[in-house]
Formats: C-alpha cells, sequence, structure tokens
C-alpha cells in the first residue's frame, strides 16, 4: 500500500487553553484511513495536571468524527510517562524492531 501526504489543509492543531494561555496541544495529520497524532506538547508549569490527557482525548473526538480508521501516536516513545499516557486514553502498543508504536483503533 502506498501512502500520500494529502495537502496542508488536512493538518490540523489541537489546542488546550487556560485562560488566554495556551498550555498544551498536538498535531493532527489525516493520511488516507489513517490520522496521526504528533507535537504533544505541555507547557512545564502545566505538566502533571491533565492537560496532555485532555488534549488526546480532544483529538481522539476528531479521529471518531472524521472517516478515518487508526490514530497514531507520531511521537518517539519510550518507557516513561508519555507512553503512559497514550495507553491512559486508550492507545495499544505494537513493538517492530526497537520502536513502539501506539496506535488506536476504529
Amino acid at each position: 500500500m502506498e501512502l500520500k501526504i494529502r495537502p496542508r489543509e488536512n493538518i490540523e492543531k489541537v489546542i488546550i487553553k487556560e485562560g488566554d494561555r495556551e498550555v498544551a496541544g498536538c498535531i493532527l495529520h489525516s493520511l488516507d484511513k489513517m490520522m496521526i497524532l504528533y507535537s504533544l506538547f505541555a507547557e512545564p508549569e502545566y505538566r502533571n495536571k491533565g492537560y496532555a490527557i485532555q488534549c488526546i482525548k480532544k483529538a481522539i473526538e476528531k479521529f471518531n468524527d472524521s472517516g478515518m480508521t487508526i490514530l497514531m501516536a507520531g511521537t518517539k516513545v519510550k518507557i516513561g510517562q508519555v507512553r503512559h499516557i497514550f495507553q491512559k486514553c486508550g492507545f495499544e502498543e505494537m513493538i517492530i524492531g526497537k520502536e513502539i508504536i501506539l496506535y488506536l483503533r476504529k
């Protein structure tokens, strides 16, 4: 199967705000039947307060409303907190070589 990158209009930002300040976010990129969530961030002073989880859940809502069938975490994942956050949101894990792939399927 060949994946073709679609134009930039298939890239969407997901932002979580506290007042007027952007405290967490990520980017969603749609490719064929797959959506990739990448560049997950939370400002340092807002970490460990649930904002990254809110962002992932908002991304999952957008995924569920789309025609996509797989949502993949495009973040390099190692053992630790980021991996745990995705798993807490329902992502499954697949190991390919030395890489850990986290994904959610409809």
